[in-house]
Parts: C-alpha cells; sequence; structure tokens
C-alpha cells in the first residue's frame, strides 16, 4: 500500500491553502469553487481505496482477528468507515445509501473485501454524481482539465 501523502506536503503540492478551512478565502487572491471540494474528495476516496487495497492483501484470519478497538476487526472497522462515508453525502444529503441493502447489513453478514470494495465503490460514484449536481453550471461546462489556478498563500499571521 502507498502511504498518503502527509496533510502539509498535500497542502503544498496542490496548493490547497488552510484559509479555505479557515473561512478566510473566497476574495479575488484566494477563490473557493466546487474545485477546492473536489480536491478534498478525491483525496478522501484514494485514502479508501488504498485502505481497501491494504486490507485486501491480508489473509482472512488477520482481517477477521479481534483486535480490541470498538468495532473488532479490521474488516468491521473498514465497513463502519463505509457506512459513515455512505451518510454523509448519501443518505443524509440524498436520501438513500449508494446500496440500501447492503447499508442496513450486520457487520458478520459480510465477510470479504470484494464485497466492500464493491460498497466502497457504488458510495464514491454516487458522491461524485452528486457533487456534480451542486456544481454552478458554469463550472459544469467548464473543460474537466481546466481547474482554477491555485496560489500559494502564507501562512497567515497570528495575533500575540
Amino acid at each position: 500500500m502507498t502511504p498518503l501523502t502527509p496533510l502539509e506536503d498535500f497542502r503544498r503540492i496542490l496548493q490547497y491553502s488552510p484559509w479555505h478551512f479557515w473561512g478566510l478565502a473566497n476574495s479575488a487572491d484566494v477563490p473557493v469553487d466546487s474545485a477546492c471540494n473536489d480536491i478534498v474528495y478525491e483525496y478522501n476516496w484514494q485514502a479508501l481505496r488504498d485502505f481497501c487495497e491494504g486490507l485486501s492483501k491480508l489473509p482472512q484470519e488477520e482481517l477477521l482477528k479481534d483486535r480490541e478497538a470498538t468495532y473488532h476487526s479490521m474488516k468491521n472497522i473498514f465497513f463502519h468507515i463505509l457506512g459513515v462515508h455512505d451518510g454523509w453525502l448519501n443518505v443524509t444529503a440524498q436520501g438513500e445509501s449508494a446500496n440500501p441493502p447492503f447499508y442496513e447489513k450486520d457487520f458478520d453478514d459480510v465477510r470479504t473485501m470484494s464485497e466492500l470494495r464493491d460498497y466502497m465503490e457504488k458510495i464514491v460514484a454516487k458522491e461524485e454524481q452528486f457533487l456534480e449536481t451542486l456544481k454552478p453550471q458554469r463550472e459544469r461546462d467548464r473543460e474537466p482539465d481546466r481547474r482554477p489556478q491555485r496560489i500559494a498563500l502564507p501562512a497567515p499571521a497570528i495575533a500575540t
């Protein structure tokens, strides 16, 4: 499994300013548009896929071993993460899970990473479709490879 890029490197490489998170953006110098959200969700989806790939390489006994964690096994923890993820933009925002029968399954009813991978990809696809509908028409009409130009900003000064 390829390690995730540390957050500060992620921000530096993509020039995604922390000012977006602090609500200090949306000026001429720091425009906020859906590309900002796209970057965050794409990174999150890649993290899910990387986690799923890593877990898929484990022997079944390691995947299902009780780790004395909240959801016991690594498989159950990943299933919980997917359920919460599905709940954010699918169940809560759109009124329906990416896969309603799977969303309602008990942890013990899901035995393989293949099942979870299929569920994960349905979640991501439904989220992508939903996020696309939230973009203003001008952004939906833009060429997919023409993202807004990002600028690097210094860290904001903290009053002492």
